[in-house]
Parts: C-alpha cells; structure tokens; sequence
C-alpha cells in the first residue's frame, strides 16, 4: 500500500523530473528492498517460532 502511494505521488505532474528522479531512485535502490528484507526476516522468524511451539 505504501508503495502504490508513493509511486502514485511520484507520477503526479507536480513533480519536476529531477525530484522524480531522486525519488524514485530512493524508492527502487534503497527503501523498498530494506523493507522487503525487513519482511523477509520478520517472517523467518514468524516461522522459526511456529515450528518450535509446534514441537
């Protein structure tokens, strides 16, 4: 959801290309693989608990 929004805020005509640009460059390089990684790690976890509760 959060990434829909963003990309939509980065499409809008009120940005100049140079502001779109840098945004959409943090958001491909940096923000969106550390939160994608943050979730993968979150749910190693989940699972590591799961399975341990279940033996």
């Amino acid at each position: 959801m959060a990434q829909a929004k963003a990309q939509g805020i980065i499409a809008s005509p009120h940005f100049k290309s140079g502001a779109k640009d840098a945004l959409n460059s943090e958001l491909t390089n940096d923000t969106i693989p550390l939160l994608l990684s943050y979730v993968d790690n979150i749910n190693a976890i989940y699972n590591d608990l799961i399975t341990e509760g279940v033996n």
